[in-house]
């Protein structure tokens, strides 16, 4: 029976550190994005507009890679797009686009914790 437990522990651990990984990962791309995004809001979508479309594309990846259980803890799908679509339109502050990015962030920090 130890030796079952063991193996059992073993692959819990493992399923652990790779959420962990994929959470870092994503906790990477979203502070990349939301920098990305400032800048775009910042200069009134004079720069970043070229790079933010593969930021978004690599922040995806990230967000895909994480199990759908911990992906619906974070963040919601439907969310995201609203506030890319606002970055894009430039409809939407700084301060605010901040806030919707670091709390995503801050939830993904607390999952990894």
């Amino acid at each position: 029976m130890n030796e079952a437990r063991s193996v059992q522990n073993s692959m819990l651990s493992r399923a652990l550190i790779a959420d962990g990984i994929d959470i870092g990962n994503l906790i990477h791309a979203l502070q990349v994005e939301r920098g990305q995004s400032a800048g775009h809001i910042a200069s009134n979508g004079k720069n970043i507009k070229a790079s933010l479309p593969q930021e978004r594309l690599t922040t995806d990846q990230a967000l895909a890679a994480v199990s759908a259980t911990l992906r619906q803890q974070i963040l919601s799908l439907h969310q995201l797009r609203e506030m890319r679509t606002k970055i894009s339109d430039l409809s939407v502050t700084v301060p605010e686009m901040a806030q919707f990015y670091t709390g995503a962030i801050r939830k993904a920090l607390a999952l990894s914790a």
